[in-house]
């Protein structure tokens, strides 16, 4: 039965972090349970981790911004720029070892560190030399995830979406819970 309940306050701990995007605004906050891996993403929000000076760095513009949930408890958002479109999201049932099981989901997975900080570096299956690729970074018992999708097919034969998403992950890393 606990295993239930802690299914359920995380069930409604979810739905709360849906409902409540990126904005970062007000609303009630759930109250904090005991389960201590969840807490550390939970008031964080990944749509403002960058400034719009870093994110223009980038090439991506800052009021040009989209939501990225997806529904499958990562929450974040995608601003879209030349040469890639850059995806921030965070999933707090999701940490390194969730990621690892996922495995086949990936053409390449693979360990690393970013500013000290745990990760993975990965495509998804069938994504290899498209121009896509995520850094997956340990926070707050969770994860964030850094995604690098090229906007000219074409670039993503030429240049290396992993070494851009790494780039922009360093500035993340250090700003994490």
């Amino acid at each position: 039965m606990r295993t239930t309940r802690s299914s359920a306050v995380v069930g409604v701990l979810a739905a709360g972090l849906l409902l409540g995007g990126c904005g970062g605004g007000g609303g009630d906050k759930a109250a904090p349970t005991s389960e201590a891996p969840s807490s550390g993403l939970a008031n964080f929000d990944v749509c403002t981790v960058l400034s719009p000076e870093e994110l223009r760095g980038f090439g991506v513009d800052p009021d040009n911004k989209r939501d990225a949930d997806q529904g499958l408890g990562d929450v974040g958002c995608k601003y879209m720029g030349d040469p890639f479109v850059l995806g921030l999201s965070k999933a707090e049932g999701d940490d390194l070892a969730s990621w690892e099981r996922k495995r086949s989901n990936f053409d390449r997975l693979e360990p690393n560190s970013v500013a000290g900080r745990e990760g993975l570096v990965g495509i998804t299956k069938g994504s290899t030399g498209k121009g896509i690729c995520r850094q997956i970074l340990a926070a707050g018992g969770g994860s964030v995830t850094v995604q690098v999708t090229y906007t000219d097919p074409d670039t993503g034969s030429t240049s290396d979406p992993c070494a851009d998403a790494t780039r922009v992950a360093e500035l993340v890393a250090p700003k994490l819970p």
